[in-house]
């Protein structure tokens, strides 16, 4: 087996041990930070190149599915955040993590989670893709408003950076996949999903740097964030399984149990460095434990719960 055959298939596995890397090794970590956005803006590109457009096109023959997991993710799932911060729940940089937390769309690794843990591919594809194009609309939205997520500058100091951090990725992707068509794509995929595999090892490592400073000086309030971001995280995917299998199958359920709680805060990072409170960055931090931890946990499990659940090759 090649090296990128060996990174990719025990990915859950190094993604939990980068984590540790990134807090035991805090050189490593503060050296990688800088690089933050162009390895976010990278891993989307990578992402989107990825899309199995076929199964995006069936997905969408049968879009009653997929509209609830975007109107749970994009439009639910913000407004009890919000709910609870108005109530007086929620303060200070512990609610404005949870708040941007409930807004960024689901991790843009889920779909290929979703393959590993054997769960529903196509509906995470959709879920993931469609919300990361339009969770900017609820951001500005929210942004917008001010209160709890106020941001110097409003949308105005976020809609450049929505931009490059979104807008770029679509169109390289773009222009990726004319430039390579579909044959290119196929013979190139390990390759495209190695590196991928290497962004987010890397990104586990970078991220620690937020987490690190405030470890080591406050560390009471690093306990409070990253049980913040561990809560959010669990609660996230139990309740999104809980509302799902109310109608749908165990597989279907758990698939938005994956996305209602893994979000892409790094994306958010990289949209809301230095706009956002001096806690953000290490709520973003702490919000990976649980993203790179879990995985591996939920694989184990899932497979000897449901042994029938096969994981399926896609191109």
């Amino acid at each position: 087996m090649s090296f990128l055959a060996r990174l990719t298939r025990h990915s859950t596995g190094a993604m939990a041990v980068a984590v540790a890397v990134g807090l035991v090794w805090p050189a490593a970590a503060s050296t990688f930070q800088p690089l933050i956005q162009p390895a976010v803006l990278l891993l989307l590109t990578g992402s989107l190149l990825r899309i199995d457009m076929e199964a995006l096109r069936q997905a969408l023959l049968r879009p009653a599915s997929c509209l609830a997991g975007l109107v749970w993710v994009l439009v639910v799932g913000p407004l009890l955040a919000a709910a609870a911060q108005a109530a007086g729940w929620l303060g200070g940089g512990v609610g404005e993590g949870i708040l941007f937390n409930a807004l960024a769309p689901p991790l843009m690794a889920a779909p290929a989670l979703a393959l590993i843990l054997g769960l529903d591919f196509t509906l995470a594809v959709v879920v993931t893709v469609v919300s990361s194009v339009l969770f900017p609309l609820g951001l500005a939205m929210v942004v917008g408003l001010g209160g709890a997520a106020a941001i110097p500058g409003g949308v105005l100091a976020i809609a450049p950076r929505v931009l490059l951090m979104v807008g770029l990725p679509i169109a390289l992707a773009a222009g990726g996949r004319r430039l390579l068509g579909s044959g290119g794509l196929l013979r190139h995929r390990q390759t495209i999903d190695a590196a991928m595999v290497a962004l987010l090892l890397f990104l586990a490592v970078a991220l620690m740097d937020g987490a690190n400073g405030v470890l080591r000086s406050m560390p009471g309030r690093a306990l409070t964030l990253m049980a913040a971001a561990c809560l959010f995280n669990l609660l996230g995917q139990a309740a999104s399984f809980a509302i799902f299998r109310c109608r749908w199958d165990s597989r279907r359920a758990l698939t938005m149990g994956l996305l209602g709680g893994n979000r892409n805060m790094g994306l958010m990072l990289g949209i809301l460095t230095g706009l956002a409170g001096p806690d953000f960055a290490a709520y973003v931090a702490f919000a990976q434990i649980p993203i790179y931890t879990l995985p591996a946990v939920s694989k184990f499990l899932l497979h000897r719960i449901f042994p029938e659940w096969t994981v399926r090759p896609h191109s």
